[in-house]
């Protein structure tokens, strides 16, 4: 009754080595990992809307071979592209050769052409720290006017009067190595000399010439790949998390509620239906939860576990979660 109907299916599956204590039984002989993941995917694809996001995390040992097997089921052209997850707050020595800091977040789309993600408002703190001017309630920040560039043209090297009626020109490495070109012509300069700015380094320095550079518009700006801000949480925040929930070490490497609010932040609007098939701690329902709350949301969630997890783990988590969250209902 779900088919078509599912706006994101986020996945949390086991990693396929050693210690996941995998759970789920295929009725196929010699089943593999790709196996159980292909007819999953398949089923998954099926109930999402056309407008409908596929997520699921995974490490570089599976990334590879998880992303053909997607691209087979939703098409080339459907590949949105990974998440990078910065799931430490810092190096280890674990991993051999290189520390491995980092996971996947694989996302697909049931059809890119019709697929619309939500903006963010602030993407992380770096973003915040670039855009550090503001007039009339919308954030900018100042670029210089002058670049360096390969392919130097002495048609874009030319002087801009200074408001002291110095001449500016763009800064060269060395009187005889011209690299440097203003990025605007003698015409839009000459057009559109309101919008540049005028700034001296240091007060007494030289004259430098600068253009604002607006935040893409008030929704926020577009999603970035890279999660590696705190706000996006780390593999020790979903520990701790679920510790003051359930006991200490109640689920092996649960994700951080951060990590999924803001997946779902960008995957959903107010009243989606979100799905999560290997359900676990049940972080993603809390995660849903969260965000309506934020949001005063209507989004509904469904969840799917096997074995003791659900009546140990899961089902204990989400009515803890909800009880304090009467202003939504998670299906």
């Amino acid at each position: 009754c779900y088919a078509s109907r599912i706006d994101a299916v986020y996945l949390d599956p086991p990693y396929n080595r050693d210690g996941d204590g995998f759970l789920y039984k295929d009725g196929y002989r010699d089943s593999t990992w790709l196996t159980l993941m292909a007819e999953r995917l398949s089923l998954f694809r099926e109930l999402l809307r056309e407008t409908g996001l596929f997520l699921v995390s995974i490490d570089d040992a599976e990334f590879a071979p998880l992303t053909l097997l997607a691209q087979s089921i939703f098409g080339d052209c459907n590949v949105v592209g990974p998440f990078v997850w910065k799931k430490k707050a810092g190096g280890g020595d674990d991993s051999g050769h290189i520390a491995i800091e980092h996971e996947y977040v694989a996302a697909f789309a049931r059809n890119s052409e019709k697929l619309v993600l939500q903006r963010i408002e602030h993407e992380s703190a770096a973003m915040t720290a670039k855009y550090n001017r503001r007039e009339n309630g919308r954030r900018y920040y100042l670029e210089r006017l002058d670049k360096t560039s390969l392919t130097y043209s002495q048609e874009m090297d030319y002087p801009i009067v200074a408001p002291d009626g110095e001449e500016i020109w763009p800064p060269q490495p060395g009187p005889d190595r011209h690299t440097t070109i203003w990025r605007w012509s003698r015409k839009k300069v000459e057009a559109d000399r309101s919008k540049l700015e005028f700034l001296r380094e240091k007060k007494t320095g030289p004259w430098r010439v600068y253009t604002r550079t607006w935040e893409p518009d008030e929704r926020g700006v577009t999603p970035r790949s890279l999660l590696a801000d705190k706000e996006h949480g780390r593999n020790r925040d979903g520990t701790i998390e679920i510790s003051n929930i359930l006991w200490p070490k109640a689920f092996k490497n649960p994700k951080p509620l951060r990590l999924l609010e803001h997946l779902l932040k960008i995957a959903t609007s107010e009243n989606a239906i979100v799905a999560d098939f290997f359900a676990g701690s049940g972080s993603t329902g809390q995660a849903v939860l969260a965000l309506n709350r934020a949001s005063n949301g209507k989004r509904s969630f469904i969840l799917a576990e096997a074995g003791d997890h659900f009546e140990t783990i899961l089902l204990p988590r989400v009515l803890r979660a909800a009880s304090s969250s009467a202003w939504t209902k998670g299906k």
